[in-house]
């Protein structure tokens, strides 16, 4: 699972690149503002992603099996997930219709979250299914013990 967060945060980097080059008006800029965003969307996409994990594993611990806790770890994790991300959206847009200085930051702060929302809500989960479908041992993927109670 945590090849699965590099994959994300590799496509995170690659994806909010290229798009500050081609979609941000104006001249590529790199200020000091469009690092802290950048890096709070990295920073926000792995803890969502660690948040995910972390509802699966417990999911695993109440003694479902890999598949069904996987579903019901996304699951629980879906709205929260999009709260998030839609009332940061939200912030965006506020700051783009704001002054002009602002606007290049807001339309950078856009493109990071939307990313990040990509990764998060998609990306992530195609990948992990993928790499779940190939494992041998679904309990050794996502690091889980399963516990075998021999009280008869």
């Amino acid at each position: 699972f945590g090849i699965v967060g590099g994959y994300a945060t590799v496509s995170y980097l690659i994806i909010t690149g290229l798009c500050f080059a081609f979609i941000a008006t104006g001249a590529y800029e790199i200020t000091l503002g469009t690092a802290l965003v950048f890096l709070v969307g990295l920073v926000l996409m792995n803890v969502v992603h660690a948040y995910t994990y972390k509802a699966i594993k417990t999911e695993a611990g109440l003694g479902k099996t890999i598949d069904s806790s996987v579903k019901s770890g996304y699951n629980k994790t879906l709205l929260p997930t999009v709260d998030v991300y839609a009332v940061l959206l939200l912030g965006a847009v506020a700051l783009l219709i704001g002054a002009a200085g602002l606007q290049t930051l807001a339309t950078q702060a856009i493109i990071c979250i939307v990313t990040a929302a990509f990764c998060n809500l998609l990306w992530t989960r195609v990948i992990n299914y993928l790499f779940l479908g190939a494992s041998k041992n679904k309990y050794t993927y996502f690091r889980v013990v399963r516990e075998d109670n021999d009280d008869e």
